[in-house]
Order: structure tokens, then sequence, then C-alpha cells
């Protein structure tokens, strides 16, 4: 009886411990499963951060460039200017004294120039080069008035010649102009933790910082594109003044939304632009992406995200960009601009 109960005893024994292998080994593989799809998250996450990361420094990149061509054309514009400007100094100067002109005045009514009159002219021609008369001249000119027979002005005195004492200083070099372009390089690692590129680096990758706690960083809906902002380098936008000469309508260009005077700077109308940016479609590709970057930083901290349709299909490294600027904003303790809403009216 005694060993019966014990088999018996051993028998549940065993199968309480086929049940907890059993329980463990699906325990196992469910907590294995869990910790597969965390690390896909967290893979995937960081893919995503990194992806952000490279845009974002491929658009510093064109950016950069964009300034570097445009500080190129304005030095060559200057350059034109310079020699331009050069170029009527030495008319004006050539030109405020003809030697033929003096001539001609010299023998028209009632004056004439007699005798070795081309010694005069010679000596006019050494004035208007600036240069002295030769050493083996020897010149003297008499004048006859007929009407003043008895006028005897005495000898000649040397008027003050301010022109020469203006020439007797040296003209200072003409400064070039340039215009310094500070880059971060968002490629290279950065040395310390406080450096732009690390903040913004750990940005992309990480925690959002405080300031940022208590707003809708993303549009409610959000489908964000894999179509690039419009890249500076190949797309030539109007100035504002162009885009601001191409209103027809009696609206004033500073009472414009930012995005629809960027749309116009693209090239479109005042009509297309404000339906543009009434649209539930992409508009980034037309726009630069600095300025998409400021016009989102205001989109955020005024709370338009969900009323500014088409933000949501902006890339996703373009909003992290603009957490990095709007947390940078208010630590200093300064303020967005308001970003309006569009009237219905108009």
């Amino acid at each position: 009886m005694g060993t019966s109960k014990t088999t018996l005893e051993l028998g549940n024994f065993s199968d309480e411990a086929r049940c907890a292998r059993r329980d463990f080994a699906l325990l196992e593989k469910a907590f294995n499963q869990q910790v597969g799809e965390i690390l896909e998250q967290a893979q995937s996450r960081l893919s995503e951060s990194d992806r952000d990361f490279q845009r974002a420094a491929e658009e510093h990149a064109r950016q950069e460039q964009a300034l570097r061509d445009g500080n190129a054309e304005l030095q060559r514009q200057i350059d034109d200017y310079c020699l331009v400007n050069r170029q009527l100094e030495d008319r004006l100067c050539g030109g405020a004294f003809k030697v033929g002109r003096v001539m001609n005045f010299l023998n028209r009514h009632n004056a004439r120039v007699s005798g070795n009159w081309s010694r005069l002219k010679a000596l006019l021609e050494k004035f208007k080069d600036g240069s002295l008369a030769h050493d083996a001249w020897i010149t003297q000119i008499q004048i006859n008035a007929a009407d003043e027979s008895d006028a005897d002005p005495g000898v000649y005195e040397f008027e003050v010649e301010s022109d020469d004492e203006e020439s007797k200083v040296p003209e200072a070099p003409k400064p070039q102009i340039t215009l310094k372009i500070s880059t971060v390089d968002l490629t290279q690692p950065s040395s310390t933790e406080s450096t732009p590129a690390k903040n913004q680096r750990k940005l992309f990758g990480g925690s959002k910082p405080k300031v940022l706690t208590d707003l809708q960083l993303r549009p409610s809906i959000y489908t964000p594109s894999m179509t690039d902002t419009l890249d500076p380098t190949a797309n030539k936008q109007l100035s504002v003044t162009k885009a601001r000469e191409s209103l027809t309508q009696p609206v004033i260009w500073d009472k414009l939304r930012a995005d629809i005077e960027e749309l116009m700077r693209s090239h479109m109308s005042y009509d297309e632009a404000l339906a543009a940016a009434r649209a539930d479609a992409e508009i980034h590709p037309h726009l630069d992406a600095r300025h998409l970057v400021s016009m989102l930083v205001r989109i955020i901290y005024w709370k338009s995200l969900d009323k500014t349709p088409w933000v949501k299909y902006i890339p996703c490294w373009c909003y992290k960009e603009a957490e990095f600027k709007l947390a940078k904003v208010l630590t200093s303790g300064e303020v967005p601009t308001r970003w309006p809403n569009l009237r219905k009216d108009i």
C-alpha cells in the first residue's frame, strides 16, 4: 500500500514537472518573441532616425552649396559694378576736358589763336593726360585783347588746385565684400556634448526636450512623404521683389502668410499659391527646406498642425529639425511669430 502511494505521488510530481517545463517553454517562447519584437521596433526606429538624419545632412549640404553659389554670384555682381564704376570714372575724367573742343572754343566769336598754335594744343594734351610738359619745351603765350588795350592784370598768379591735392592722396583699395557662411557639419562626430550637431543628433534619435512636452509635435493624421523639399541648387526661386511685383490683386505682400509668399517665389501666381496652401496635398516640394522648417516652428508652437492640411505630408526629418530649432527658441525665452489661419473670404 505504501509503495503504491509513493508511486502515485511520484507520478503526480512527474506530471507537475512536465507541466512546469511546458509552461516554462511557453513563457520562454513568449518572452523571446516579445524581446525580438522590441528589438525589431528599436532597430526600425534607429534606422528611421539614421535615415532622417542623413536626409537632413544632405539638405544642409544643398543649402550650404546654394549659399556659396549665391555668395559667388553676389561677388561677381560686385566685381562687375566696380568695373563699371571705374569705367565711368575714367570716362568722367577724360570727358570733362576735350582738347579739340577747347581749341575750337578759342577760335570762335572774334577769338583767334595764331602763331605756333600746335604748341598750345600739345600743352593742353599734356594737361588732359595729367603729365608735365617736356623740359625741352620753352613756351611763352601772349594774349592780345584789342577791346581792352589798357588792361594790365599783372603777372599770372597760380590758383589753388584742389583736384591736385586730392590726387596726391593714395586711393584706398576697394574692399572685397564677401558673405560669411556659418554651417554646421552634420556628417562628422563632435568632440563635445554641447555642440549643435551633437545636440541635433540626439534630437533625431533621443527623447524630446522638456520645453516641447506640452506641444503637439505631429498632425493627428500624419502620412509623411518620401518626396524631398525644393533643391535650392537646382531650382531658381524668384526674389521677394519679383514675386511682389507679380501681385495683381489688392493685397499687401507683408500681410501674406509665409507659405503663400514662398509658393509665389516658386513661380506660382497668387491664386495658385492660395489654392495650394488650402489644399490637402503636398506643397513641400515647392518650398525651400530652410523656410519650411521656420514655418513648422511657428505652426507647432501656435497649435496649427491640424489647421494646416499640407503639413501632414512633410518628411519626418523636417519635423525633427523644427523641434530642435523650436527648443532653442523657447529655451532662450523667445516666442515664434504667430501663424495665422487663412481667411475663408479670400
